[in-house]
């Protein structure tokens, strides 16, 4: 930036102004200007990047509550719906059942 000075002799005598040469001043502003849009636009690409992996993310959540709220109520349809034991039937091997066919659902 020094190199930019000039030292020029004022219209008075024994006065001495700096005079920054113009061209040189507006490259560097334009230089730190296209710095800087260069780091928006970098922070502005991860932001959507990162907006994108969230949405995606999302998606498959939904995808996956849904698809256990639908085996769930697929089994409960099944088990609840109909009488819930036979009398010959106790409750918790009836519970049991119950397990296995979920455990059996989500393998």
């Amino acid at each position: 930036m020094l190199r930019n000075l000039h030292m020029i002799r004022g219209k008075s005598q024994g006065t001495w102004k700096f005079h920054v040469k113009k061209q040189k001043l507006w490259r560097l502003k334009a230089e730190v200007l296209e710095i800087k849009l260069r780091r928006i636009e970098a922070t502005l690409k991860q932001s959507q990047e990162v907006g994108d992996k969230i949405k995606r993310s999302r998606c498959q959540l939904m995808s996956e509550c849904q698809k256990l709220h639908d085996d769930t109520r697929h089994v409960l349809n099944k088990y609840y719906v109909e009488p819930v034991a036979s009398k010959s039937q106790s409750f918790e091997e009836h519970f049991r059942e119950l397990l296995e066919s979920l455990e059996n659902m989500w393998r």
